[in-house]
């Protein structure tokens, strides 16, 4: 019942050095995968700012395309309607090259606490300047 327990030849465990090799390698592999994941979240983000913001653009751009555009000042920045709270939109026209054709912008801008304000999404579009012309759309809509 005296038996002894051998002790395996050799050492037991791990070095200091070992551990700390084992430490730094791993360190640097879980910050590559952090940064890996964070840059995808922000990848995500950016993605869907931009697709709420050509969703805004087109919507006040066939507004305006329709003739909804009366109430609204130019270079004015007016507040998205809600889901989208945090949006901004704005609208220019400027008269172009040729006579009668005029190119109208729309912008879409997001404002948060969190994030500085940006433009996400804009488009451009030619237009007949006769149509935003208040003399000609009054006189067209007494013909209707």
């Amino acid at each position: 019942m005296n038996k002894k327990i051998k002790q395996p030849k050799g050492r037991l465990g791990f070095t200091l050095v070992e551990v700390l090799l084992t430490i730094s390698i791993m360190t640097v592999a879980l910050t590559g995968i952090n940064l890996l994941v964070t840059n995808g979240l922000r990848s995500l983000v950016d993605a869907k700012d931009r697709s709420i913001g050509s969703e805004v653009v087109q919507s006040v751009l066939s507004s305006i395309l329709s003739g909804d555009y009366a109430s609204f000042s130019q270079e004015r920045e007016f507040p998205c309607e809600s889901p989208h709270e945090n949006w901004y939109w704005k609208w220019s026209l400027s008269s172009g090259e040729e006579d009668g054709i005029g190119q109208l912008r729309v912008e879409a801008t997001y404002r948060s606490g969190q994030r500085p304000s940006r433009i996400v999404s804009e488009i451009n579009q030619l237009v007949d300047l006769q149509k935003f012309d208040p003399d000609t759309r009054s006189d067209s809509r007494r013909r209707s």
